[in-house]
């Protein structure tokens, strides 16, 4: 199986999992007295496929450098849930 179809079957399975979980697509905002809250606005997941030209076995985690930080695991810029596909070499 290629990278590419195993990507796309975990797409598949990621929004068959949001549609029973489907809070996991909403957003967190403040309520009217400033306390966190769910809005199930089915704004979908943020899916990031990325490629590792080096294996994890090979990093240094106890002392990151500026070309790893920040790369392993996917910022969440909306949303309640982000999922990351790495590729390695």
């Amino acid at each position: 199986m290629s990278p590419e179809t195993m990507v796309d079957t975990i797409k598949r399975s990621l929004a068959g999992v949001l549609s029973t979980y489907y809070p996991l697509a909403g957003e967190i905002v403040q309520n009217k007295n400033g306390e966190p809250e769910v809005v199930c606005n089915n704004s979908g997941v943020e899916f990031v496929y990325a490629h590792a030209d080096v294996e994890l076995k090979d990093l240094d985690f106890y002392h990151p450098d500026h070309s790893v930080k920040g790369k392993l695991v996917p910022s969440i810029n909306r949303g309640l849930l982000s999922v990351q596909v790495n590729q390695k070499p």
